[in-house]
């Protein structure tokens, strides 16, 4: 069975909308990439529109606008302990 790309019924969360996201949280693009574990190049290319996410992180982007103080508790926990979530 070959893999095929699943088409999702949104949109990915990328150029203006995602750099308006983070200014709406008042961070800067290395503060929301080292807050929420991304990578700083990566954030870049995708606020400017050079990439587009893979799925799974354009889920979590969408979780980030969803709950940003929620994420940002667990994405904190994780790096405090991480043998809590293996």
């Amino acid at each position: 069975m070959a893999l095929r790309t699943l088409l999702l019924p949104w949109k990915p969360l990328v150029g203006k909308e995602l750099k308006k996201l983070r200014i709406s949280l008042g961070l800067s693009q290395p503060k929301f990439a080292h807050r929420y574990g991304f990578n700083l190049a990566s954030l870049r290319k995708w606020e400017q529109g050079n990439a587009i996410p893979e799925q799974v992180t354009a889920m979590f982007l969408l979780c980030i606008k969803q709950d940003p103080e929620g994420i940002a508790r667990a994405v904190a926990k994780l790096r405090a302990n991480p043998k809590n979530f293996l």
